[in-house]
């Protein structure tokens, strides 16, 4: 039987991505990059945060009752903080 505590780690959603440097295909971590997006993303109101050996993941927790609105405004807030 699943407990409180097991429902909640197993129905957490958790992202997280690695960001390197230019050339794309250099596998060179970029914790610099990393930074800058985390502030663009709080510039926006979203809270992300930074993890790996290097500093150079991308950790997002959105809540699990995020609407579909904040969800778009989200992505949108990445897409331009990643400069997509």
């Amino acid at each position: 039987m699943l407990t409180r505590r097991d429902f909640l780690a197993a129905s957490s959603a958790a992202f997280a991505t690695q960001l390197f440097g230019e050339p794309k295909s250099s596998k060179t971590p970029d914790a610099a990059l990393a930074e800058k997006v985390q502030d663009r993303m709080l510039e926006a109101g979203f809270l992300i945060g930074l993890g790996g050996f290097y500093g150079n993941v991308l950790r997002i927790q959105p809540p699990l009752i995020i609407s579909d609105e904040d969800l778009d405004r989200a992505c949108a807030a990445l897409d331009g903080a990643l400069g997509v």
